[in-house]
C-alpha cells in the first residue's frame, strides 16, 4: 500500500475463539521523506529515506458479561541513510489499553462507556549522525571531518487517557462524548497536561 511516497506492506495471523480474539502483524514501511512521518527533502544534501520494521500484538478477552478488555503493542526498529544524515539503532513503542462495556451493565445512561490509556508512538533508543566539516585553527589548515550526533530519544513519556461514552440514536446515527487528557505531550517532560472535551455525531445516509 503507498500513501504520499511511503510504502507499506505487512501480514498478519489471526486467532478466534468466541469473545477471545489476537493478532500478530509484522511489517515494514519505507518511507523516503523521513523517518516515522517527517517531512524532509527527498533530493539533496538533507534527503533522509527511512525503512522501519515493526511487529504487533492485538487481543480482546471478556471480563464479564457485556464488558471486555482490548490492548495492542507495537515494536518497530527504524534505519535512516541521507547524503550528510543518518539514524541507527532507532527503536519505537507504541501501546493501548483499554476497557469497554454496554452502558445497561455499568449502569450508566448511554450505550457504550469505553475507558482506554494509550502511549503515542515514541522513539526508545537510537541516534542521528551527521558528517561535517571542522572548524579549522588556521586559514590554510587541511580540512577534516568528523561525526557530530544527537539523540532521538525525547525527554519524557507522553500517556493519553480518555472516557467515551456512546449514545446509539438509532436512525440518527451515534453520538460519542470524549473527555481526554494527556501527560507529557509531545514527549516532553517539561510538557503542560492537556485537557480536552469533545463531541462527535455520526450517521449514515
Amino acid at each position: 500500500q503507498e500513501r504520499q511516497g511511503s510504502t507499506y506492506a505487512a501480514g498478519d495471523i489471526t486467532y478466534r475463539d468466541g469473545p477471545w480474539a489476537a493478532r500478530l502483524s509484522v511489517g515494514a514501511l519505507t518511507e523516503p521523506f523521513g523517518p516515522l512521518g517527517s517531512n524532509v527533502a527527498t533530493t539533496g544534501p538533507l534527503a533522509l529515506s527511512a525503512r522501519t520494521g515493526f511487529v504487533t500484538l492485538s487481543a480482546e478477552a471478556p471480563l464479564a458479561d457485556g464488558v471486555s478488555a482490548y490492548g495492542d503493542v507495537s515494536a518497530g526498529q527504524t534505519r535512516a541513510d541521507g547524503p550528510v544524515l543518518s539514524m541507527r539503532r532507532g527503536y519505537s513503542s507504541a501501546w493501548r489499553l483499554g476497557v469497554t462495556g454496554e452502558c445497561r451493565q455499568l449502569r450508566v445512561a448511554c450505550s457504550r462507556l469505553t475507558f482506554e490509556m494509550s502511549q503515542p508512538l515514541r522513539m526508545e533508543s537510537g541516534a542521528f549522525e551527521a558528517r561535517l566539516a571542522d572548524q579549522p585553527e588556521h586559514y590554510f589548515d587541511e580540512l577534516t571531518f568528523s561525526s557530530r550526533t544527537a539523540s532521538a530519544t525525547p525527554s519524557g513519556r507522553e500517556l493519553d487517557v480518555g472516557l467515551f461514552a456512546d449514545q446509539d440514536l438509532g436512525g440518527f446515527g451515534m453520538l460519542r462524548i470524549a473527555l481526554q487528557a494527556a501527560l507529557q505531550s509531545g514527549h516532553r517532560r517539561d510538557a503542560d497536561p492537556v485537557y480536552g472535551l469533545s463531541a462527535n455525531w455520526r450517521v449514515r445516509f
